[in-house]
């Protein structure tokens, strides 16, 4: 399932910019899908790769704190 560049920011609390500046410091993050060459064209993000992110950072996170 894909999910739009929009509902990743919300769903990880983060602006447009946020987003933008997390995908280009972070090499792990998915990698955005667009369907047209347009600046302008939407763009999409597997869903399931996102929320293997979000579950890899957290298992960091915990790894850390142990």
């Amino acid at each position: 399932m894909l999910i739009r560049f929009k509902s990743v920011c919300e769903k990880l609390c983060l602006s447009r910019n946020g987003l933008h500046s997390l995908i280009m410091r972070d090499p792990t993050f998915p990698k955005a899908i667009k369907f047209s060459s347009a600046r302008q064209a939407n763009i999409y993000f597997v869903l399931q790769e996102v929320e293997d992110w979000i579950e890899s950072k957290k298992d960091l996170q915990e790894e850390r704190h142990d």
